[in-house]
């Protein structure tokens, strides 16, 4: 999926991306990002595809939905859907601009 995400979203032309992401991750983001086997490419598509739910402290957590995948499968087609899926669980949360956590969710967010 990696392979497919850095095809799909390349650098733009003189943009400086740190650690492959247009977003700032913590420390301990990065860490759970590794440790948990959710590629930075896949934390782009959930921020720039999934759907939000108010956590706390002002934070918002971002998930996959139905409603985000149908919107992956009409701009990018059913490959990259059948790849994401396996990442419906997955969430990331995102607090004053900066990505603080990335994590599995034992059930869906949304539907």
């Amino acid at each position: 999926i990696s392979q497919l995400v850095d095809r799909l979203f390349p650098p733009a032309k003189g943009a400086v991306v740190m650690n492959k992401l247009n977003h700032t991750l913590t420390k301990h983001a990065c860490d759970r990002s590794a440790s948990r086997n959710i590629p930075h490419g896949v934390i782009e598509f959930i921020l720039d595809y999934g759907d939000t739910v108010r956590a706390r402290d002002e934070a918002v957590k971002y998930t996959l939905s139905k409603k985000s995948m149908g919107r992956l499968k009409r701009d990018y087609g059913r490959p990259v859907v059948n790849a994401l899926a396996q990442y419906r669980n997955a969430y990331v949360v995102m607090c004053e601009g900066r990505i603080v956590t990335v994590a599995w969710s034992g059930r869906r967010l949304l539907h």
